[in-house]
């Protein structure tokens, strides 16, 4: 039988919705069964999960699973969940996850790894390949949403993205709301923080990757090519590190980028940078992913 969550443990969850305690435990906050699931998935097994007993009911499988890789299940009021809850309305099932301890994607010097890695996989998907010599990256410039963190993990998780850059000032990708928009792709996604922008540009030269920015300006018909001081292209080329930027400030000049954009009415307002991103990497996937 489970026992009843104590008010240690419940404090401590909660705590995990703060940038800082998760840093100290080396720990995120798993809210709601489809993260939950997908750490299970990435090999994560939580250190504790609290449950109401309705939620238990409904997702007994998955609870059965979860004490069944070591974890510890307690039982917990759904009011009292709710209060360690992040989201406004909580799922009635939270748990301490460890990190991923998966390797980080370079740059880790202006010169970035000697080596690229195959398009981010895991458990369960289908092998995965892309084009011979095919490769996007993508790299979120000062990005404060967590919501369009998360979603765009989630995307470039979804379209064979190789990994995720992210520069000083980007929202954290493991808070809870971004955890809960990349639908648990972060768990699994080759994460790279604290990434600048000038290694970014380094690593695209050495790779032999085109630097793109998005702009906001949707181009009346697509531009010649990608290349400096050229008008905005409208598709991604097979091999490119993409930049996704603040959606009212941009990203920072670079001046070896490339810009791309959405093709779109010009009388509307641009499209959010969640959904321009997803399109930008849906359009490369049509054209450079394949499964098999």
């Amino acid at each position: 039988m489970r026992q009843p969550a104590t008010r240690a443990e419940l404090q401590r969850l909660q705590r995990l919705g703060q940038a800082r305690a998760r840093r100290q435990a080396g720990e995120l906050l798993v809210e709601g069964p489809r993260v939950l699931a997908e750490a299970l998935i990435a090999g994560l097994v939580p250190s504790l999960v609290a449950v109401s007993e309705r939620a238990a009911e409904t997702h007994a499988e998955l609870l059965t699973a979860v004490e069944a890789a070591g974890a510890p299940v307690r039982v917990a009021d759904a009011e009292r969940l709710a209060r360690a809850a992040d989201a406004a309305h909580g799922p009635g099932l939270l748990a301490a996850v460890p990190m991923p301890a998966a390797p980080e994607a370079g740059p880790q010097s202006e010169a970035g790894p000697q080596s690229e890695a195959g398009p981010a996989q895991g458990p369960g998907l289908t092998p995965l390949q892309t084009r011979s010599g095919a490769r996007l990256e993508l790299a979120l410039a000062g990005l404060q949403d967590p919501g369009n963190v998360g979603t765009l993990v989630r995307s470039a998780r979804g379209f064979a993205a190789g990994c995720v850059y992210l520069t000083p000032g980007t929202a954290d990708p493991w808070s809870p709301k971004a955890l809960r928009a990349s639908a648990g792709a972060a768990l699994h996604m080759p994460l790279r923080r604290e990434a600048e922008l000038s290694a970014l540009a380094a690593r695209a030269a050495s790779h032999q990757l085109t630097l793109l920015v998005a702009s906001a300006a949707a181009p009346d018909s697509p531009g010649p090519g990608p290349g400096p001081g050229a008008g905005p292209v409208t598709e991604l080329p097979a091999r490119c590190l993409l930049v996704l930027g603040h959606e009212t400030r941009g990203v920072p000049e670079l001046p070896a980028a490339a810009a791309v954009a959405v093709p779109q009415r010009p009388e509307l307002e641009s499209l959010n940078v969640a959904m321009a991103g997803s399109i930008l990497m849906a359009g490369w996937y049509a054209r450079c992913g394949s499964t098999s």
